[in-house]
């Protein structure tokens, strides 16, 4: 029978130790000293965090790419939509279903299906002929900095896959001190990772983007595992 208090190994990384977990509700994690930010009654908050939570969220989501990635999205989504309702099939259908006229709309179940299969069929004809193609992508990562402007006082990560209970693990090194931390937000996975230049990285991730997307960052059909879209391996070793 195993000792239900023996460190437990990170399932892919045995260096790492488990040594306790961390809760999510806002979607992101804070890193950095506690002492730049937990401040006296009479002491100045640091600017950079801004005046409360919406404060820190807007810069968060503003560096982070989240923000412009937004932006674009809707404009392009917009433009799907536009492209959809001046089209001659989505006419044909309005006119085939009578939502001109009231008095003689048909069954709603019947209706919505045929509309859905409508819009989908024009969405996904528009998609493959317009792709989604952004400027910016969502790095879910974003730094703060001091009052005199340098970096610094923490950066704010987002965990990509909603709210919940991350394990956190600790790397040892001589001395029994820690040398690393890892907060795994996908324990267990044997994730693909991107690897190479930055440049690489940012193209990699932007040619994913139609399905990295989304207007609510906890959906996961849309915020789509690491390991299930397969990023390919661009570091020199590989090439």
């Amino acid at each position: 029978m195993s000792d239900p208090k023996a460190p437990v190994a990170h399932p892919t990384l045995p260096g790492f130790i488990e040594m306790g977990h961390v809760d999510v509700d806002a979607g992101s994690i804070w890193i950095g000293d506690g002492c730049y930010v937990l401040k006296d009654a009479d002491e100045k908050r640091p600017t950079d965090l801004g005046e409360d939570w919406h404060g820190i969220c807007e810069r968060f989501f503003g560096r982070s790419g989240y923000r412009h990635q937004q932006i674009e999205w809707s404009r392009w989504s917009g433009a799907r939509e536009r492209d959809l309702f001046d089209s001659p099939e989505w006419k044909a259908w309005v006119e085939k279903w009578g939502l001109r006229h009231p008095d003689t709309h048909k069954s709603d179940t019947i209706c919505y299906a045929e509309k859905h299969e409508a819009m989908q069929r024009h969405y996904e004809r528009y998609s493959a002929e317009h792709p989604f193609q952004p400027t910016s992508v969502d790095t879910g990562f974003a730094q703060f900095n001091h009052d005199l402007g340098h970096a610094g006082m923490g950066v704010m990560v987002s965990t990509f896959y909603g709210d919940g209970t991350y394990p956190v693990y600790v790397e040892y090194g001589e001395g029994g001190r820690p040398r690393r931390v890892l907060i795994d937000f996908d324990p267990g996975a044997e994730n693909e990772l991107v690897r190479g230049s930055p440049a690489d990285i940012f193209r990699v991730l932007s040619s994913h983007y139609p399905e990295l997307a989304s207007g609510d960052r906890n959906i996961a059909p849309m915020c789509r595992k690491i390991s299930d879209i397969g990023f390919p391996d661009l570091s020199a070793e590989a090439a």
